[in-house]
């Protein structure tokens, strides 16, 4: 028995002894290429609106509840969850640290398990960005003599699991970010807000998408709202707009409107098809676009690739506000407000405004 005893301390002592070999802090660093540019792996992972469609975790345990608290993107955002104890058990994780387009850290709590952090590292250029991701943690943290030295075997196995995890995520992340748009908005100037509400007297048409023939059907339809103004005492004012109903790669389906500071004096002739209305408001994506009217397409491009990262939808109208004279300003200082409007905002997401 006394042997036994002694054989027992023996093992004891050797599993003491080595596990203080073992290291008290646990490091996993992994990286993957994606075929998109900084500003887009940035937007995704600097949010948790997009989480679950690159995390791994949904697989890991199916009956997890996420929740989203704290703001909306960026320093303060978090994710809670509440799981199967035996698998993600209950937790949260917050970004604290947010540097555009080329860092995030975020700190996580997962009850028992402890504290860690996490870190994402972004570099690359508007084709491709390489995307490194480091997780660490102490896992003698706060667990006194016994249970720092359970820590450190435990931090064996949490190694590979971290691994794993973390190879699965950056592979999702990667199919996932490759679906987006690849526009480059890193230099755009995107708001979410609410576009104004806007009283206007409008001409509906088509053209082809021909930027030359668009210009040339729009300037027609001014002159017939601006002949209509002439007949009805209609007083207008501000500068012109242009709402997309319609588009295709061959057509165009266009409103001309001209903002109304009032109602007419006079009735409408009876052949005028000159329409008062409003132009679309709600929420909406809007970029400033500087430059010729007939390159508006890279803005759209890189709204639509920005609303895209953020997790938002488009309703498919959009409409341009042209905020300087063609006439008066050289085409190289034109600036246009493109608004593309939104299906509704989630209820964490604040028009920014």
């Amino acid at each position: 028995m006394r042997v036994f005893l002694v054989v027992i301390a023996f093992l004891l002592l050797a599993a003491a002894a080595g596990g203080f070999w073992l290291p008290r802090e646990v490091s996993v660093e992994r990286e993957i290429v994606v075929q998109r540019p900084a500003a887009t792996v940035f937007t995704v992972l600097n949010s948790f609106r997009n989480f679950e469609e690159w995390s791994s975790w949904r697989s890991l345990d199916p009956s997890v509840v996420f929740e989203q608290t704290g703001g909306q993107q960026g320093v303060g955002a978090r994710l809670d969850w509440v799981g199967d104890p035996a698998r993600l058990g209950t937790g949260w994780q917050e970004i604290v640290m947010s540097e555009p387009w080329r860092r995030i850290d975020l700190e996580l709590h997962n009850g028992p398990q402890g504290d860690a952090s996490a870190r994402f590292l972004i570099t690359g250029d508007q084709l491709a960005s390489r995307v490194q991701w480091t997780f660490m943690t102490d896992v003698t943290q706060g667990r006194g003599f016994f249970g720092g030295l359970l820590g450190r075997y435990f931090g064996v196995f949490l190694q590979s699991w971290a691994e794993e995890d973390m190879e699965s995520g950056l592979r999702k992340l990667k199919t996932y970010l490759e679906t987006l748009p690849a526009a480059d908005f890193s230099d755009a100037e995107i708001v979410v807000m609410e576009a104004p509400r806007i009283e206007i007297a409008s001409v509906r048409g088509t053209s082809s998408a021909d930027p030359a023939e668009v210009a040339m059907a729009l300037s027609s339809a001014y002159q017939q709202i601006a002949e209509w103004a002439g007949l009805t005492a209609a007083p207008l004012g501000g500068q012109p707009l242009a709402i997309t109903r319609r588009a295709s790669a061959d057509t165009l389906g266009f409103e001309a409107a001209i903002p109304l500071l009032g109602q007419p004096g006079f009735p409408s002739p009876d052949n005028s098809i000159v329409q008062i209305g409003f132009a679309p408001g709600g929420p909406a994506a809007r970029i400033i676009h500087r430059g010729a009217l007939s390159e508006t397409l890279a803005s759209y491009q890189k709204a639509e690739a920005w609303v895209a990262a953020q997790g938002l939808r488009l309703s498919g109208t959009s409409w341009e506000h042209y905020m300087t004279n063609p006439a008066e300003v050289p085409p190289d200082q034109l600036e246009t407000h493109i608004y593309l409007m939104l299906e509704g905002l989630p209820e964490d997401f604040q028009p920014t405004n």
